[in-house]
């Protein structure tokens, strides 16, 4: 942390790109190390309101604001992708973290949880990390530990063959890296990857679906309606099930009206919607992933996928 704060004159202003974890303690860190530094905003181009009591901008705003000396990006993984953002709108001064300063945020991280580890450590019952012991144990019965899945057929070949498929047809596919009138999904933002949107487009391509129902919703139902658009003529039915639409209204805008839109929780909807698919049809789940009583995961692998 000491190198990344030695880039940052006394008294600058500056932003931080993210209102992840890792934004929360790097915040508390720079308080802590550098209290002269004055953090102006959080910056995220799909949240609005306060993280840590401090606003949050969009990255256009941020950089309209004209108060910002430094940009520093709080990410690990899409710390290029939140850069070339940030450069596409000539920010200047971008700080990205070193190694160094993420094992410092780690072990901070680490530190505030430690009680919750200390009381049920790796290979406890209660604890969903397994033990060393147990990792090597499973490593060495490995091949009797080959998951069985009772009633799912895998079927390895046509996944396979479904990949060279899709090979071929990559090239038909276009997205633009930036938004563009044109287009609802463009590739630079943190939310929907690159290859997921490829993979979906090819799957309605080969698929050709009559109807999608979606679970979760948001940048991946731009992509669908951007491929309903150009391979489809529009004739593909969409369903979106989506409880907290802010970003599914901010992406679609007005093209919202061209799915079916239900702003409810998964656990509201009847079963007999999901009973309108057909051979080839398309069930998308990007939910909650949380198993707890009541859950929509309970619901969709219980009521929905029998």
């Amino acid at each position: 942390m000491k190198e990344f704060l030695s880039q940052i004159n006394i008294n600058s202003n500056i932003a931080i790109f993210s209102t992840t974890i890792i934004a929360k303690y790097l915040f508390q860190l720079i308080k802590q190390k550098r209290p002269d530094i004055q953090v102006e905003c959080f910056i995220d181009s799909y949240k609005e309101g306060s993280f840590e009591n401090i606003k949050i901008l969009s990255p256009q705003d941020a950089i309209k604001a004209g108060n910002i000396s430094y940009y520093v990006i709080a990410s690990y993984s899409n710390a290029e992708l939140l850069e070339n953002i940030l450069k596409s709108l000539k920010a200047k001064n971008i700080i990205k973290l070193s190694a160094e300063d993420i094992e410092e945020i780690d072990n901070q991280i680490a530190q505030a949880t430690k009680s919750i580890f200390e009381r049920y450590p790796a290979g406890h019952y209660y604890s969903a990390i397994p033990s060393r012991k147990d990792f090597n144990e499973f490593l060495e019965n490995k091949n009797d530990n080959q998951l069985k899945f009772a009633g799912i057929n895998i079927n390895i070949e046509k996944q396979i063959e479904n990949l060279n498929y899709f090979e071929k047809i990559y090239d038909e596919i276009s997205f633009p890296i930036e938004k563009s009138p044109k287009d609802l999904f463009f590739l630079n933002n943190i939310w929907f990857h690159p290859y997921d949107a490829y993979i979906l487009a090819s799957i309605m391509i080969k698929n050709k679906p009559q109807r999608i129902i979606e679970v979760g919703s948001g940048f991946s139902t731009s992509v669908m309606l951007d491929i309903n658009k150009k391979f489809f003529n529009n004739s593909i039915d969409i369903t979106c099930i989506e409880p907290n639409p802010k970003r599914l209204k901010k992406v679609l805008g007005s093209n919202l009206e061209n799915v079916s839109f239900y702003e409810q929780r998964l656990q509201e909807i009847a079963l007999n919607l999901f009973k309108a698919l057909n051979d080839n049809d398309i069930l998308f789940i990007d939910s909650s992933h949380v198993v707890k009583m009541n859950s929509d995961v309970l619901k969709i692998f219980f009521l929905i996928l029998p």
